[in-house]
């Protein structure tokens, strides 16, 4: 995970062209798994309101519309740990774990696995 905190240390030029590539992705983002794109990169650079859009525009939506409820979740607690955000890691817990047991139960092996996996890096970067 160096290089999502690295990000933080770059210099005015490179953080322009990521915040340009960031905006692009975010214009562009049409489902949950775009969406997260700038949000990871928003994360790293410790841009709340890109973080705050990228939410916004897909990755909390509600579990009926959104196929991967659990993956969703688990990105936004990973943003949370690169961004420090001790008081959104901790409360996107509870309904990351019940989403969690909620694919496994459905037998949602790609959900799962995404959200498992995300939450383990979530954990690792925290």
């Amino acid at each position: 995970m160096k290089g999502l905190k690295g990000l933080k240390g770059i210099n005015f030029n490179e953080r322009s062209s990521v915040e340009n590539m960031i905006d692009e992705l975010t214009t562009l983002a049409a489902d949950p798994y775009s969406a997260s794109l700038p949000l990871m990169g928003s994360a790293s650079l410790g841009d709340v309101k890109q973080v705050t859009q990228a939410l916004e525009n897909s990755l909390l939506r509600i579990a009926t519309s959104n196929d991967y409820p659990a993956w969703a979740l688990a990105k936004v607690r990973l943003a949370a740990a690169v961004m420090r955000d001790k008081e959104l890691y901790q409360e996107i817990n509870n309904p990351l774990l019940s989403s969690i047991e909620a694919a496994k139960l459905a037998d949602a092996k790609a959900e799962y696995i995404l959200a498992v996996l995300n939450n383990a890096l979530a954990r690792l970067v925290r």
